[in-house]
């Protein structure tokens, strides 16, 4: 978990090729150990580094065997963050219908988990492919249900960056003095 941490701290500096090492190294170790857990865990933020580098079929494998590894052992709630990853790729790649569907599948388990800030992830993921495709109103509610989400567990900092796409969203609309 050193390593998972020390590369964790990396992606906040912006060193994202020695993060990505980091990674690596830990998801050998938790190979090695036999933790599923763990295993499945650093696929997901090896899936966020290369999709930040725009690698989305590295991106694709890394969350599709996390995702894999979560159910394989009974992991349900903690699929949910695989799925996140899995439908930035679809929606990087253009395929919106199974991006929506891995948002929402997503927000299912965090909601039944109880699991607010990532059920507020998924919301605000919705409300992005919502603008893309031109629904504005489900955008805004999407936007809206998830920054209540993070206002109700103290997340102030990513209510504000969600309140910035609400913003986006007022322009978007011809309104932007409200959002």
């Amino acid at each position: 978990t050193t390593l998972n941490n020390l590369a964790a701290q990396m992606v906040q500096a912006g060193e994202l090729s020695a993060a990505e090492k980091n990674f690596q190294a830990a998801l050998e170790i938790w190979r090695t150990m036999g933790s599923p857990d763990g295993v499945a865990t650093v696929l997901t933020n090896l899936g966020d580094i290369r999709m930040t580098l725009g690698e989305i079929a590295g991106a694709r494998s890394a969350y599709q065997e996390s995702l894999e590894t979560f159910r394989k052992n009974g992991e349900m709630s903690k699929s949910a963050y695989p799925l996140v990853g899995m439908g930035d790729v679809y929606a990087a790649s253009g395929d919106f219908a199974n991006a929506r569907n891995s948002y929402e599948e997503a927000l299912a388990l965090s909601r039944q988990a109880g699991e607010k800030h990532e059920s507020s992830v998924a919301l605000a993921d919705l409300g992005s492919l919502a603008m893309q495709q031109g629904d504005l109103s489900a955008a805004r509610e999407r936007y809206q249900e998830a920054i209540q989400l993070r206002e109700s567990i103290g997340e102030k900092s990513g209510a504000a960056e969600i309140s910035v796409l609400l913003a986006s969203l007022a322009i978007e609309e011809g309104n932007p003095v409200e959002g």
